[in-house]
């Protein structure tokens, strides 16, 4: 996968876009929306901005708190002589090929480029942290400068606007000198702070007004908004479009908690509230921190919210609606957009979309991937129907590990290194880890003991030049081969989806490359691996083994039943054992199931 700092920035660009849209949309519904709605739409927003932190597989939360480690994992180029490997037997079966021999590719630290993007966006949100930890001092500070109101006149009128309110918990008041602006601070023990300049120059009706606000801060949760939307503001410190947009959010609030108010006031009463913030802009600020909600807001803030008073009007039944149905249209759309961010964004995503399908299906499958996140697609020839379990997972590039040899093969045969009739390689006499591999090989016993030397030699002979235009004519996956010709396939630079493994079979069935009929048939008959009856098994395990432990299993192939051939792509991931041979078993349970093998397989 790739490192996340390159995958955060592509989602950086996912999210600047959506959010555009989503200003310009809010923008031009502004009449429809009230003033709670359009405060309602930067909930929206900090969905999307958390998009960059789910997982690649939605509705897997336990992998978010592996993302930073899985998305740097990067295989390092490893030689033929430092291989070690895993095999594992398959119970008293004699079916060797279910056996995918692993080797163990060490890590390598990421790109300095990678490196250093990534260290600069945690120093800034170190900074960020830095400030507003010093913020949170400095109001705590000024939080010990208030005292209890004292005032009765003042604490009957806040009685009564709490009954006003529907709020049944008392909120503690306190007057502050040091305070410029009605403030609400607190998530969990909130408190109300009103400074004394204010309060000692206001008449009743004035002082009702910042009380009614300060409120419905508290009915908002705004203390709470505001601790997600500066948390927001430190991981995104470097966008230019998103802090606009969070700049925007302290208007609306401010805008949202106005109307609140006005529709609680009679008609005669907007003009009083609006006066009540001409009369004291010049005295009133903004709260100062953004850890507190308060009346105030510097000149621009202030003008477009008197601009929003003056213009105020009680909503309508019909009007409401009309406001809420365009929330819920451009909440769905929104949603939508949001659940795509992490997979679009990706570098390994491969492509949701499958164009030459008449039909495809989803399929429940979990059953059998119990303990492992894995994927199924199974193509039926005859009917053009797609049958894909866990879609997003079969559309996420992933290492083909021993799969590659399939087209490593094929591409050796079109390049003359083997024929059909002569593809045996003598053993150079080192000594493997694997016993199968200390011998002689022919293309069949290579790939069902998958030989690494075997297809490591074929690829050097071709040379990197014709693997690359080999691997373009054939559209395969990312085709990047600049891990290095010895391990590009194994955890590392070549990425494939099981959409597209599924695709690349069945092109290579019926030779849609317009290769040498008898280099086609020479992989066909290298991949036989079982026949039963009126059905035959053929196909490919590949295993991905990282630092010593199975990580990625894949297993591909098709099923011939009655000359009508079925494709199929397995692959798993994380899980105690995620390896060819699981994969496999995996599979054949599948086909086993749905009566397109017969049980036992021979």
């Amino acid at each position: 996968m790739s490192s996340f700092a390159v995958h955060f920035l592509l989602c950086n660009l996912s999210v600047s876009i959506i959010t555009s849209m989503l200003l310009a949309a809010k923008y031009i519904l502004r009449k429809y929306l009230p003033g709670k709605l359009q405060y309602d739409f930067w909930i929206l927003l900090c969905l999307l901005l958390s998009a960059p932190f789910l997982s690649f597989r939605p509705f897997q939360p336990a992998q978010i708190l592996h993302l930073f480690q899985s998305l740097q994992n990067k295989a390092a180029d490893t030689s033929l002589s430092t291989f070690s490997a895993t095999s594992v037997p398959f119970g008293s079966s004699t079916a060797g090929w279910m056996n995918d021999f692993a080797v163990s590719a060490g890590q390598k630290m990421p790109s300095a480029l990678n490196s250093l993007l990534f260290a600069l966006w945690i120093l800034g949100i170190f900074t960020m942290l830095f400030l507003a930890v010093k913020a949170r001092i400095h109001l705590y500070r000024l939080e010990q400068s208030g005292l209890p109101l004292q005032n009765p006149e003042i604490r009957k009128l806040y009685l009564q606007c709490l009954q006003d309110m529907d709020i049944r918990k008392e909120i503690p008041v306190y007057s502050s000198a040091f305070f410029q602006s009605p403030v609400l601070i607190g998530i969990f023990r909130p408190k109300i702070f009103l400074p004394l300049p204010l309060i000692s120059g206001c008449d009743m009706q004035a002082i009702r007004y910042m009380l009614l606000h300060e409120l419905q801060h508290y009915k908002h949760c705004d203390s709470l908004i505001n601790y997600i939307l500066y948390t927001a503001r430190c991981l995104y410190w470097f966008n230019p479009v998103i802090l606009f947009a969070l700049k925007d959010t302290r208007t609306d609030r401010e805008k949202a908690c106005d109307s609140a108010v006005l529709h609680r006031l009679s008609d005669k009463e907007y003009f009083c509230y609006g006066n009540t913030l001409i009369n004291f802009a010049e005295k009133m600020s903004s709260p100062g921190s953004f850890l507190a909600s308060g009346m105030g807001g510097n000149v621009s803030q202030l003008k477009k919210r008197i601009q929003n008073i003056a213009s105020y009007r009680k909503a309508t039944k019909g009007q409401r609606l009309k406001g809420q149905c365009c929330f819920i249209l451009i909440a769905l759309l929104l949603l939508q957009s949001i659940s795509a961010v992490p997979v679009y964004a990706s570098v390994d995503y491969a492509g949701l979309g499958l164009p030459d399908a008449q039909t495809v299906v989803s399929a429940d499958l979990s059953a059998f991937f119990e303990g492992y996140d894995g994927c199924f697609v199974f193509y039926d020839v005859q009917k053009e129907t797609w049958t894909i379990y866990n879609e997003t997972l079969a559309s996420l590039r992933v290492s083909p590990d021993s799969t590659y040899k399939i087209y490593s093969a094929l591409c050796a045969l079109e390049n003359g290194s083997i024929s059909p009739a002569s593809n045996s390689m003598e053993w150079n006499g080192h000594a493997y880890p694997i016993g199968q591999w200390n011998q002689n090989q022919t293309l069949s016993s290579a790939l069902r003991y998958s030989v690494n030397w075997y297809f490591q030699e074929l690829d050097q002979d071709v040379g990197m030049d014709s693997l690359s235009g080999f691997y373009a004519k054939i559209d395969y996956g990312n085709q990047d081969l600049s891990g290095g010709i010895n391990s590009f396939w194994l955890e590392s630079s070549l990425k494939v989806s099981a959409i597209e493994q599924v695709e690349l079979l069945q092109k290579l069935y019926a030779n849609e490359y317009q290769f040498a009929p008898e280099n086609i048939e020479a992989v066909k008959n290298a991949l036989k691996l079982s026949s039963s009856g009126a059905e035959t098994l053929y196909g490919k395990t590949g295993t991905g083994n990282r630092d010593g432990k199975n990580r990625n299993g894949w297993f591909i192939g098709y099923v011939e039943s009655q000359g009508s051939p079925y494709f199929f792509a397995t692959n798993i991931r994380n899980g105690a054992d995620a390896s060819g041979k699981t994969a496999s078993s995996i599979t054949l349970e599948i086909l086993q199931s749905w009566g397109i093998l017969p049980y036992p397989i021979s």
